[in-house]
């Protein structure tokens, strides 16, 4: 069953900030259909991403290059309050179309963190059903990704919002759900999975097809303040293992009692959260497809921090010790407030 929003529960945000939709309460949370995760096997020959043609024009975008706005106090103000917040048009429709070609690309050569999210009845590859995939990592291996990464304004959007004097690129992760795809993401915090500390820690959310509200991220609002409770994989439904922390609340069966809240986005739009907010989404039961590049930053407070038990993120040691600033090869820094300044 997928969400519908009241009228009367849509919420106009002034001129800049995002319109979210309320989503409604359920009378029963919905039936959970069982996901299972596939690794995927290749041998990872890539094409080669230091010769790949540019689209023409896109030499000349530079770091603050393909923004078409500022972020306005406004919009900062609703970060901060809820965790989560919708810009509208922020991106020039230029790097839309450089990405849906990259994506189409990487999604011919996934990587070895690549997962397909199946869920047939008898665990075999649904051919019908749709599909729900993703990939992590891609910036290290496809060019068009890590140039997105830092040379879009996404970085600067994620300073402006956290009030970072620097940002660091901590991954991106590729998320696709093709139409008719009932695969859930359940309820989950991000940062613990993750070897970081700190307030300063926020994903931006880039869509690349117009993605309606029944079929987008759901939040709840004001959760990035809740404690931290344990991770879980996606694919069993288990704990991380020896993580110390709390499990996580049945939200979906207490829907009422909470603020939950859904955007729909169009190509230029962002959706900026904080990596401690509670957030699902559903399976894409629309006519179109799903595609969105989610990239994870770090702030000024952040801190390296090796968890106790599992973790997920990142896949490889990036010779940080516990407590170190996360300026290292693998999160390089991107932007700097003074640079911004400078080009102002």
């Amino acid at each position: 069953r997928r969400p519908r929003a009241s009228p009367s529960a849509r919420k106009l945000a002034s001129a800049g900030e995002g319109e979210g939709v309320r989503m409604q309460c359920r009378g029963k949370a919905c039936i959970s259909r069982t996901i299972r995760i596939t690794r995927l096997r290749q041998c990872f020959h890539t094409p080669s991403c230091e010769s790949t043609p540019l689209p023409s024009g896109m030499d000349n975008i530079s770091s603050s290059g393909g923004a078409t706005r500022r972020i306005s106090e406004g919009e900062i103000r609703t970060f901060h309050k809820d965790g989560v917040v919708c810009l509208r048009g922020v991106l020039d429709q230029s790097w839309i179309e450089y990405m849906r070609k990259a994506v189409e690309v990487a999604m011919q050569f996934p990587g070895p963190h690549a997962e397909e999210y199946e869920f047939n009845d008898d665990k075999t590859c649904s051919t019908t059903k749709g599909r729900f995939f993703g990939d992590i990592d891609i910036a290290r291996r496809h060019r068009k990704f890590r140039r997105f990464a830092h040379e879009s304004p996404t970085a600067a959007i994620a300073g402006a919002l956290m009030g970072s004097n620097k940002i660091n690129f901590f991954y991106d992760h590729l998320l696709v759900k093709e139409p008719g795809t009932y695969a859930k993401t359940p309820w989950h915090q991000d940062q613990p999975y993750w070897a970081v500390s700190g307030q300063q820690v926020c994903t931006t959310w880039i869509p690349f097809d117009h993605v309606e509200s029944h079929v987008s991220v759901e939040f709840v609002r004001g959760s990035h303040r809740w404690a931290a409770f344990s991770p879980y994989h996606f694919a069993t439904g288990k704990q991380y293992r020896s993580t110390g922390l709390p499990p996580l609340p049945d939200i979906e069966s207490q829907r009422c009692s909470h603020d939950i809240v859904a955007f729909e986005t169009r190509p230029g739009d962002c959706l900026v959260f904080h990596a401690m907010i509670l957030h699902s989404a559903p399976g894409n039961q629309s006519s179109q497809r799903r595609r969105a590049l989610a990239i994870r930053w770090t702030g000024d407070d952040a801190r390296y921090c090796i968890r106790q038990g599992e973790l997920a993120i990142p896949t490889r040691d990036p010779g940080l010790q516990h407590g170190d600033n996360m300026d290292c090869d693998d999160f390089p820094i991107v932007w700097r407030q003074r640079a911004e300044a400078e080009r102002n």
